[in-house]
């Protein structure tokens, strides 16, 4: 091994990089795409706008006007609302925010390899509760877990990714009210199955909802995500994501 890669975190050196073979398939089932492109007309007038701003500046630092359409599409709070390039970079600064050497992340598996991936990276300890027999949340298994283990974060994406599974309302009450920490729902494909947790942000100052612009909006190419929080929440989650990120 070369000496220079003794600076290389272990962990990191023994995981396998985040990848995937290219494809021009129609349908991408490991990607997820949208195979219908976004209409004529909104991409017409999006690259209209992008022709009247001077490309030698950068663009807003907050960038004001998306928040506030985000807003007013959600049904929260503006200064509850982080924007990313990608729900993916939203995952990495909410991560960088609470996971250090040792921390506990609970994940329930299969589900999106990147959560594992980015807590890896970050020297913290993934606790995995499988999905039971039919490929669905263990709610009794997750809350087990989460009183035994007393993870910051827990991580759900709902609708799983890839096995399609929505945690039960009833289920994610529970846990919310037995953790201490963080509950993340990964909503990048909530348009598919009408349910949205939402609302239970007023309720729950310690949930999190991401989602993200690549799915049912078929604009993966844009890389545009979303965080919804509390906003005091949001703040300290806004401390790691990139400036000019948009």
């Amino acid at each position: 091994m070369s000496k220079s890669l003794n600076a290389i975190k272990p962990k990191v050196r023994a995981l396998r990089a985040y990848s995937l073979r290219p494809d021009r398939a129609r349908v991408k089932l490991n990607q997820n795409e949208n195979p219908w492109d976004a209409p004529p007309e909104i991409r017409s007038e999006t690259l209209r706008r992008l022709n009247e701003r001077p490309w030698s500046r950068y663009p807003d630092f907050h960038a004001r006007a998306l928040h506030e359409r985000l807003a007013e599409f959600a049904g929260w709070k503006v200064n509850g609302i982080i924007a990313g390039n990608g729900s993916n970079e939203l995952i990495q600064a909410l991560l960088m925010v609470t996971v250090g050497s040792g921390t506990r992340v609970l994940i329930s598996e299969p589900t999106f390899a990147l959560y594992r991936q980015i807590t890896t990276v970050l020297g913290g300890e993934v606790i995995s509760v499988p999905l039971n027999s039919e490929l669905t949340y263990d709610g009794e298994a997750l809350r087990g877990a989460i009183e035994s283990a007393s993870p910051p974060v827990t991580i759900i994406c709902s609708p799983n990714n890839p096995t399609g599974c929505v945690i039960d309302r009833t289920d994610l009450e529970s846990l919310l009210e037995a953790t201490r920490g963080l509950i993340v729902i990964d909503e990048a494909y909530h348009e598919f199955s009408g349910e949205t947790v939402v609302p239970l942000l007023r309720q729950y100052p310690n949930l999190i909802v991401l989602r993200t612009f690549s799915k049912a909006m078929a604009m993966a190419g844009l890389r545009v995500g979303y965080l919804l929080a509390a906003p005091e929440l949001a703040l300290e989650i806004a401390k790691a994501a990139l400036p000019y990120n948009l």
